[in-house]
């Protein structure tokens, strides 16, 4: 669709092709503004956690370091950590770095499917912010899922164990 629909209350696409329109616009603002003022070359704890009360000063309600559990077969097998997670819907991946990693969208895309909410952002603080949106269209694919608490240790941490092995 190449022109706005009035249906869609002046959008390009509707909620249906694109949802949290509203959400992700104000999300965006938000990392805009932390962009603007520590510009490029923080670790990415400073932004994630500026961006948390960007976030919360703008009436956006922001959970940090939400864990997902996962399960194969009805058994544990990790736990997945989201870096915000935005009024309960979005899934916000802070990164850091020169250049976004290639793959940042596409492990944000098994996080939705881990997590089953529909839409994540991947917003990366380089010399100039990168911004990438993607949509969960097909349904969770890893079963069972569970948000967890943060001091869960029934499963090993997915994040730490991708660290250890690198």
């Amino acid at each position: 669709m190449t022109q706005m629909d009035a249906g869609n209350n002046g959008r390009a696409f509707g909620e249906d092709e694109y949802p949290c329109q509203d959400l992700t616009g104000l999300i965006i603002g938000a990392a805009l503004d932390v962009h603007r003022a520590f510009g490029f070359g923080f670790l990415e704890a400073v932004y994630r956690r500026s961006l948390a009360v960007e976030l919360r000063y703008r009436g956006i309600e922001v959970a940090q370091d939400v864990g997902y559990e996962l399960f194969h077969r009805g058994v544990p097998v990790g736990i997945y950590r989201a870096d915000l997670v935005a009024e309960s819907t979005v899934i916000i991946e802070a990164k850091a770095g020169r250049l976004m990693d290639p793959t940042s969208p596409d492990q944000l895309l098994n996080y939705l499917r881990a997590s089953g909410l529909p839409i994540g952002l991947v917003l990366h603080f380089g010399p100039r912010l990168g911004i990438k949106r993607v949509i969960a269209r097909r349904p969770n694919v890893t079963g069972v899922r569970r948000q967890i608490e943060r001091d869960s240790t029934e499963a090993e941490d997915l994040s730490r164990d991708d660290e250890s092995s690198a």
